[in-house]
């Protein structure tokens, strides 16, 4: 009976462990999306510059110069368009699911692995360092260390809050609805110029004037 039992145990524990190994993979494949993207935005940031602080080489490599743009911009529409496809097996929404359904298992990971540091916090065992917009989701918290770091100086360093892992993700889903506009605009455009070739492609000014995206929106 024991034998079956720690059988069970054993079974329940490899499957915990190929959800958890399939998540991570999940995670590794949108960062490097979101990698490509960074990465292709900040280049086509430099490129604009270039006309103004290389004239002359933009004159002699035109055609360089334009189909690099143009393919990066394209490269950089569709990797930003992916992470937020709602079609898609693999993005942002769906991996904020899957956490918020394996937050009791990332719990006890957490707990396993750093439940000897100093002040680890066993009912809230994920430290976050909050991003500048999530801030706003706890003022008593950036208050109070800020209010701290005052002492020391205008230097801030970031604001960490301990939660649970439901609580993280809740937390994603609240700057993933705040960006709900944009990404919808997003989407437009990957679907009707980038993606398929719709009627509206043929105007594409007008499409950029009705689905306006700025450089600091795309990197939001």
């Amino acid at each position: 009976m024991n034998h079956e039992s720690d059988h069970t145990v054993d079974a329940a524990k490899k499957e915990l462990n190929a959800d958890l190994l399939e998540l991570f993979e999940r995670c590794s494949y949108l960062y490097n999306e979101a990698f490509y993207a960074n990465t292709e935005l900040a280049i086509l940031r430099e490129l604009s510059k270039a006309s103004s602080g290389y004239e002359n080489e933009v004159i002699c490599a035109g055609c360089f110069f334009s189909f690099t743009q143009l393919a990066l911009t394209e490269s950089c529409f569709m990797n930003c368009a992916r992470l937020f496809d709602a079609k898609s097996d693999i993005s942002i929404a769906n991996l904020i699911e899957e956490v918020s359904s394996h937050s009791a298992e990332i719990d006890a990971l957490a707990i396993s692995i750093f439940s000897d540091r100093p002040n680890f916090d066993r009912l809230n065992p994920i430290v976050h360092p909050l991003a500048e917009d999530e801030e706003r989701f706890y003022p008593k918290e950036v208050e109070s260390q800020r209010s701290y770091e005052k002492l020391f100086g205008d230097h801030y360093e970031m604001v960490t809050v301990c939660i649970t892992t439901h609580d993280l993700s809740n937390l994603w889903k609240k700057r993933l609805n705040g960006l709900s506009k944009l990404t919808d605009m997003l989407r437009d455009q990957r679907n009707k110029v980038f993606a398929h070739s719709d009627t509206e492609a043929l105007n594409y000014d007008e499409l950029v004037r009705r689905l306006p995206l700025t450089f600091s929106e795309i990197q939001n």
